[in-house]
């Protein structure tokens, strides 16, 4: 009932809504059929709420917000839970991602120094054959008798 109390001392308190507090409604999806269901009348340029008019209308509306705002708490409550998870999860992901990069590179570097440390025992070369064959120019042989 506090709620309502203090709503309806809202309500008395600016009984004539400005043009200005009437554009932001306005820019609020259903805020003037709210409004016109709490028992709100349109004056004018202002919305104006007869003595006449019973409070329950605006108990109503009240009980709808609170509704609406614990259920859009449960729902980012719910929303940042799974954020949470999924992001846990990728985190774990990526670590075990990074730890195999790791065991990559170690084992690329190691097998770099043994490469770079190994001795060379020996060279063995290829035999080319191509080109031109030379020979060293022997005269022939003299022959005797004959």
């Amino acid at each position: 009932m506090s709620k309502v109390l203090i709503m309806y001392c809202y309500v008395i308190t600016y009984i004539y809504y400005s043009t200005a507090i009437d554009k932001r409604l306005n820019g609020v999806r259903g805020a003037l059929q709210i409004l016109s269901f709490a028992g709100f009348q349109v004056s004018g340029e202002h919305y104006v709420l007869p003595e006449t008019c019973e409070l329950s209308n605006l108990v109503d509306v009240v009980e709808v917000f609170d509704k609406k705002a614990k259920d859009r708490a449960e729902a980012e409550a719910k929303l940042q839970e799974i954020l949470a998870k999924n992001n846990k999860k990728a985190k774990a992901e990526m670590d075990k991602k990074e730890a195999h990069r790791k065991k990559i590179r170690a084992e690329q570097q190691q097998a770099q120094k043994e490469v770079k440390d190994k001795i060379i025992i020996s060279s063995k070369a290829n035999k080319i054959n191509f080109g031109m064959k030379l020979k060293k120019f022997e005269p022939p042989k003299e022959q005797r008798g004959g």
